[in-house]
């Protein structure tokens, strides 16, 4: 009888897990954005600034997702 390595399949199946999630969040993530179209007025410490909430949920939004990746990369490189 032959042995096999399943170590693949199973990282296989834990990266479709981790892509299945991931579009979830994302689906989440636009349903909540765009069912919020109301302009609103955003202060800053310079000023204000009115925008669709929509466009500010999706800029802070893409800046967690960013922040997210940055922070990821770098733990990565503290391993090494």
């Amino acid at each position: 009888m032959s042995s096999r390595d399943t170590s693949g399949d199973e990282g296989r199946s834990i990266s479709i897990l981790k892509l299945i999630g991931a579009l979830a969040l994302l689906a989440l993530a636009a349903w909540f954005i765009f069912s919020n179209v109301e302009t609103v007025a955003i202060k800053l410490w310079v000023g204000t600034v009115s925008m669709p909430m929509w466009i500010a949920l999706l800029i802070t939004f893409l800046a967690g997702w960013a922040f997210g990746l940055l922070v990821g990369a770098w733990r990565r490189r503290g391993k090494k």
